[in-house]
């Protein structure tokens, strides 16, 4: 058990997600850090009023253990910020947590066209940046990735990219998309 999760054990003790947020903001939004499967569902039963940044912090989280991320994604796709904070970690996960970056590229595609925009743009810079400084780390799968969440087409760039690992993970990303709410899908009841 990581020291993060070791406050599960104390009977009575919780620690609210605004403090979970905080932690992970203050250590340098390490990924270990996010919630896991069992704090996404206290999180979405929690009487706890929620902030954008939590709110951010739980979607980032989703896409990490691949959980609820319908749900999050539709509390945070008017959101500024879940978008710039799903663009960053977009561009900072490392190489061996391809999936959770695949599905931050599809949930940034179903943000409100302006916000995800906007996100894109300021990841585009980020990788173009890189590219004049010569820094090669993660560019081509992040400009790919970004540029597919641009034109609205992660999930045919992931059916057809080297960049995923193998064929079952493939499998599981295109399983995992169908968790996601669809383009312009219209329910009236």
């Amino acid at each position: 058990m990581d020291d993060n999760d070791a406050w599960h054990e104390v009977e009575g003790f919780h620690l609210s997600l605004e403090e979970r947020w905080t932690e992970f903001d203050n250590r340098g939004r390490r990924f270990f850090d996010l919630l896991d499967s069992n704090e996404l569902d206290e999180a979405i039963r929690s009487d706890e009023p929620l902030g954008e940044k939590v709110n951010a912090f739980c979607l980032l989280s989703s896409m990490q253990e691949a959980k609820d991320m319908a749900y999050w994604v539709q509390i945070n796709r008017t959101s500024d910020y879940a978008a710039l904070l799903l663009a960053e970690f977009l561009l900072n996960a490392p190489p061996d947590h391809g999936r959770p970056r695949f599905r931050a590229a599809r949930a940034l595609e179903l943000f409100e066209r302006e916000i995800r925009d906007a996100a894109l743009s300021a990841a585009g810079d980020a990788v173009s940046a890189a590219k004049e400084a010569g820094d090669p780390a993660g560019v081509p799968v992040n400009s790919d990735l970004i540029e597919a969440a641009r034109k609205g087409t992660v999930e045919e760039y992931t059916r057809s990219t080297p960049y995923v690992k193998s064929e079952e993970s493939r499998g599981l990303l295109l399983t995992e998309f169908r968790q996601f709410p669809r383009h312009g899908k219209v329910r009236l009841i």
